[in-house]
């Protein structure tokens, strides 16, 4: 049996058939002890993976498994609708998942890139899918400005479109709840290690792009501007903080020229 089975093989934990075809139907999903014991399975497999030598293990096998089971407690966290947060949830939250998988990645060189891109994923999906608000918990958000800081200093074209469809995810959470503007949009965030960390700034190099990048990045803007039309602060910050105005951009570059010219004159 390949190390890949036996880390990943859950059988025994799976949800019966019956819970699998009442989350198919549409029905409300109520997470009970079955579906935080398999989350519990997941997370406890997934933090072997990381506790693995490197020569234990090849880097795409590690990472192969470790998203699978990452990628299993999400499917059930953003079905879950139950209390604030339900179960599942508060497991996640209290084994502060996101972050840990975060930190290790970004410390595991022969992994790095890849689980940056599978990250994206993961969090793309618990924006566009998930029932309840997962955003307004640290142990959410706080992991993903950091993956979001470290995409904006060079990204890998295989990784823009995951990239910008949660940056557009996070435009429309904002517009559900305004609470989320001062971590996402406004650069103040209180954690000075990504306290300059804007969402709209990160989509202004991807609005002239052509195709479905370009698409999500003007769809996300708009939704930024008809915000920023209700919302004071917003409308400030675009104007006056960002490079977005062209105007602004041309009255800034032509005083830097002129003094510029002037300096060389004098001296």
């Amino acid at each position: 049996m390949s190390l890949f089975k036996k880390l990943a093989g859950l059988s025994g934990s799976q949800p019966q058939p019956v819970e699998i075809e009442r989350r198919g139907s549409g029905e409300s999903f109520q997470p009970d002890s079955e579906f935080l014991n398999l989350i519990d399975v997941h997370w406890n497999n997934a933090s072997q993976i990381m506790a693995l030598e490197d020569k234990t293990i090849g880097s795409a096998e590690r990472c192969k498994i470790l998203v699978y089971h990452l990628s299993e407690i999400v499917s059930v966290i953003v079905d879950e609708k139950e209390g604030d947060p339900g179960p599942c949830l508060q497991y996640v939250l209290d084994e502060d998942v996101f972050q840990v998988v975060y930190s290790w990645s970004a410390n595991c060189k022969s992994c790095m890139k890849e689980m940056k891109k599978e990250q994206l994923r993961l969090f793309r999906n618990l924006i566009e899918k998930a029932r309840t608000p997962l955003l307004i918990y640290q142990q959410v958000w706080k992991p993903l400005l950091f993956l979001l800081q470290s995409c904006a200093i060079k990204l890998p074209p295989d990784m823009e479109e995951d990239f910008v469809a949660v940056l557009k995810g996070l435009c429309v959470s904002v517009n559900r709840d305004i609470a989320l503007l001062d971590l996402f949009f406004l650069d103040n965030n209180p954690n000075s290690q990504i306290a300059k960390l804007s969402v709209f700034s990160l989509l202004i190099g991807y609005v002239h792009r052509e195709g479905e990048v370009g698409i999500w990045a003007r769809d996300a803007m708009l939704l930024c501007m008809a915000l920023s039309s209700v919302n004071e602060r917003l409308g400030i910050y675009i104007a006056e903080e960002t490079n977005f105005c062209p105007v602004r951009l041309f009255i800034c570059t032509s005083i830097i020229l002129v003094i510029s010219i002037l300096l060389f004159i004098v001296f």
